[in-house]
């Protein structure tokens, strides 16, 4: 299996999270507190992972900061239909749909 598949990269990152998870619980009080938003970061790259391959896009950096993850490859992607069917781009700034 070749190490530029997403199944690979998915799973190495899975096993470098958890051990990472692991030295954090060994850690002090002070560097648990630090280490610990690694993990949390890396959980939540990996969920964006999950939620922009089946709603958005995947083309992006792993160093990208979550909020141009988030604009850019997420939210960018979510519309409301149009009366023709067709999905209206969302901006930040409209106001949320109502269903």
């Amino acid at each position: 299996m070749s190490h530029e598949q997403p199944s690979w990269q998915a799973g190495n990152r899975s096993a470098w999270t958890q051990m990472l998870q692991q030295c954090v619980a060994a850690l002090g009080e002070e560097g648990r507190t630090q280490a610990g938003w690694l993990v949390e970061r890396e959980e939540a790259i990996a969920a964006l992972r999950e939620i922009c391959g089946r709603f958005g896009d995947n083309d992006w950096r792993e160093n990208l900061s979550l909020a141009d993850v988030i604009q850019n490859h997420l939210a960018r992607h979510l519309g409301a239909p149009s009366t023709d069917g067709t999905l209206v781009r969302v901006s930040w700034s409209d106001p949320p749909i109502a269903k």
